[in-house]
């Protein structure tokens, strides 16, 4: 029933004549601008895991790594600035001491 509430809404604002498609246009650019650095990133998060996941089937061992890369941070596509993200090298050491003694670390 909310939906078709919404409907109407919709419909009534766009008999009144205050309705603006180039209004609702620029919020959807504007939120996917927003929101289109968090999913490359996120993107790039999960091609990693699953490259480690295969590589780590393939090679039958542990596959631990410390990342070192540039992360530029932007706003609305423009980048404001960049800066040196290195993963923690501290869970490299607990993804070594966790590993089974039995798997060689590769």
């Amino acid at each position: 029933m909310r939906d078709g509430i919404f409907v109407v809404d919709f419909l009534l604002l766009f008999a009144s004549g205050s309705y603006s498609a180039s209004t609702d246009l620029f919020w959807l650019l504007f939120v996917m601008s927003t929101l289109q650095p968090a999913l490359r990133h996120w993107l790039l998060q999960t091609s990693r895991a699953r490259l480690i996941a295969r590589s780590e089937r393939e090679l039958r061992s542990r596959v631990i790594l410390l990342v070192h890369r540039q992360e530029t941070m932007s706003l609305l596509g423009f980048p404001l600035t960049r800066y040196i993200d290195v993963n923690d090298a501290e869970e490299v050491l607990r993804a070594c001491e966790l590993t089974d003694p039995e798997m060689c670390c590769g």
